[in-house]
């Protein structure tokens, strides 16, 4: 397994390209079938490989979309008529393509871990807009933003389409002077349901992170839940040192 494990982290075997059956790699290695079926299980728990439908399996895809920490929530980018939603805009300036697909808008009891950061009772009701996200058509990430009700009420946040530069935009206008973000992130290894809406195996490992958006007073006006493809996603912070 070693060598084949070589071969693709230092894409000798390039990202993307297939790999041959598990009858193929036990002639070109001279292994039984059983240890060649092994080998693969094995590539595919550390994430190394993944398997298309019908199509064989396939080397890792190295991360395709780079998050720029800071950049990334420049005011210049959502504000004003033509501002643009923080992932399309990322996504574009890296010649990619973004998109989101609506899965729920609802009200809902506010997890303890959402709870905790938006600052609300575990169980109040607060509103969520659950969503995935796609790059180039390939889903990226499932994200789930809170707001409270009372922030929210009677604005584009409640449907599909929130207009020019997102759920940002959409806060200033209700008048919170947006101030600061909280990126919390860990890696994990994906339940079920997020490997299939992912498209990838239970071996890649995901990404989580909690956001929380924080007006001028301090309040918290929106916690984002996302979990990402580490498989389309790396991350690119530059920042100034603080005194």
């Amino acid at each position: 397994m070693s060598l084949l494990r070589d071969k693709i982290e230092s894409e000798e075997i390039p990202p993307g390209s297939k790999l041959p059956s598990a009858r193929e790699l036990a002639k070109i290695y001279e292994v039984g079938p059983e240890t060649a079926r092994w080998v693969m299980t094995q590539l595919k728990m550390l994430g190394l490989v993944t398997t298309r439908k019908g199509a064989g399996v396939y080397a890792r895809q190295r991360p395709s979309v780079r998050r720029h920490g800071m950049e990334r929530y420049a005011r210049s980018t959502w504000s004003g008529p033509e501002g643009r939603p923080i992932l399309s805009a990322e996504a574009e300036r890296q010649g990619k393509q973004a998109r989101q697909a609506m899965r729920a808008l609802e009200e809902t009891p506010a997890p303890p871990q959402v709870a905790d950061r938006l600052e609300v009772p575990e169980g109040q009701v607060v509103w969520v807009r659950r969503r995935t996200t796609y790059i180039d058509e390939v889903p990226n990430q499932v994200a789930d933003s809170y707001f409270r009700l009372e922030d929210i009420e009677g604005t584009p946040l409640k449907q599909v389409e929130t207009g020019p530069g997102g759920s940002f935009a959409r806060l200033e206008d209700q008048g919170f002077r947006l101030a600061e973000v909280r990126e919390e992130f860990t890696a994990r290894t994906p339940t079920t349901w997020e490997s299939v809406e992912l498209q990838i195996s239970q071996g890649v490992p995901v990404i989580e992170l909690y956001r929380t958006l924080y007006a001028t007073d301090e309040r918290p006006v929106e916690v984002m839940h996302a979990v990402m493809s580490s498989a389309l996603t790396a991350f690119d912070y530059r920042f100034t040192i603080p005194d």
